[in-house]
């Protein structure tokens, strides 16, 4: 009883069906954004692998850089004194090799992160 309902509801269903041209042509458009989408993520990954090559040099120049500057600036920082005379400190010295090369090191990934953004930014700019 329940199968001659179904077959009842299902005989009169005739689904309009578009032609072949216009489901072609609508194929067709979805192709293309499918490759112009895959054409901006090709584009894409080559501004950032160009973006980290260029970050990745710059802060290896600037940690070359800042190494062959550290006896100048050990020097200077092993004149570094903090005193806090109001809470009864009289005066601390610090190791002065673990904050110049901590300073080195921050200096150094600042200037590689930021190689890495202007690279990116520039190389967006170009594009169309």
């Amino acid at each position: 009883m329940e199968e001659d309902k179904i077959k009842d509801l299902f005989q009169d269903f005739q689904p309009r069906l578009s032609s072949d041209t216009l489901f072609l042509s609508g194929l067709k458009k979805h192709m293309e954004a499918v490759e112009l989408v895959k054409r901006h993520a090709a584009a894409a990954r080559r501004r950032n692998r160009i973006a980290v090559a260029v970050a990745a040099l710059s802060g290896f120049v600037a940690g070359v850089i800042f190494t062959l500057l550290m006896p100048l600036l050990g020097d200077r920082a092993s004149a570094l004194k903090f005193s806090l005379p109001s809470i009864g400190i009289p005066s601390v010295t610090f190791d002065s090799q673990i904050i110049t090369w901590t300073i080195m090191a921050a200096l150094s990934v600042t200037i590689a992160v930021n190689a890495y953004e202007i690279t990116l930014s520039r190389l967006s700019a170009k594009q169309p």
